[in-house]
């Protein structure tokens, strides 16, 4: 309910009867287990019904804290309640999976997560630029609090309002415009200007990887948009930026662009 006295501790972190196991640096190890869960599972709760285990980041349990679990999974108590978090399950025993209840959990969409920094930002009483929410929710990737973290990060670099200019600096983004003329320079096979480009966003901070994939994005669009005219399917591009761009490039040299660029990605450290 959010409002009782149980379910403030919990919000708080500090309910006797749900505990957090999760990793210190990079894994849980076995005395992690023993010690949050082995050496209290017997004890009753507190109040209520139930003591709540929660295994953050459950894939990082090595596998000697996975053994150390397994063996308290095959008879628990009947008051206790564990809960694993995680986005890789195929790294957790298949013995233990197979005596979970599995949720799987999507993505948001990009248009739930810009509904919810609209309401965000006018509860804040703050202003943004035409495009910025949708661009801080393709970094967040689905990830409602990936996104409110940039968002949060982006107004600490601009406290009165969120611009695209101010996203671009702070994350490393190249903007449409500069990522479609670069486009331009290479299919115009001028080796020279474009490694000027690359030199002069490669020392501004731009990030190379995440240019690599920007830039097959736009490719697909490309190619989507060439073969339906549907500007309401593209993923990454406006009417305008396809404007810009698909009368200088066929569909056959966006393949050819995507080849490269997704070989190249599979070499980067």
């Amino acid at each position: 309910c959010g409002e009782c006295a149980a379910c403030k501790q919990v919000d708080s972190l500090n309910h006797p009867d749900v505990i957090y196991i999760t990793h210190e640096k990079y894994e849980i190890r076995v005395d992690d287990i023993r010690k949050g869960i082995n050496e209290t599972i017997d004890i009753k709760p507190y109040s209520g019904d139930y003591k709540i285990y929660i295994i953050d980041d459950a894939d990082r349990m090595n596998a000697g804290a996975q053994n150390a679990l397994l063996k308290t999974l095959e008879e628990p108590p009947a008051h206790v309640i564990f809960i694993l978090a995680t986005t890789e399950p195929h790294k957790i025993l298949p013995t233990i999976i197979s005596r979970c209840q599995r949720f799987d959990f999507t993505r948001l969409t990009d248009q739930e997560m810009v509904q919810r920094m609209q309401y965000v930002l006018k509860e804040e009483g703050k202003t943004y630029d035409e495009g910025s929410l949708e661009l801080i929710a393709r970094l967040a990737n689905g990830g409602m609090r990936d996104a409110l973290s940039i968002l949060e990060q982006c107004l600490a670099y601009n406290d009165d309002h969120l611009s695209i200019n101010d996203i671009h600096t702070i994350y490393g983004i190249v903007s449409m415009d500069d990522k479609t003329n670069l486009l331009k320079v290479l299919l115009s096979k001028n080796m020279s200007e474009s490694l000027k480009i690359l030199d002069k966003m490669d020392k501004s901070g731009i990030d190379i990887k995440r240019l690599t994939f920007d830039l097959i994005d736009i490719l697909k669009d490309i190619v989507v948009y060439r073969n339906t005219k549907d500007v309401s399917i593209m993923s990454v591009m406006t009417q305008k930026d396809l404007e810009n761009i698909v009368p200088y490039i066929s569909s056959d040299e966006c393949f050819n662009f995507i080849d490269i660029l997704m070989d190249a990605s599979e070499k980067y450290i």
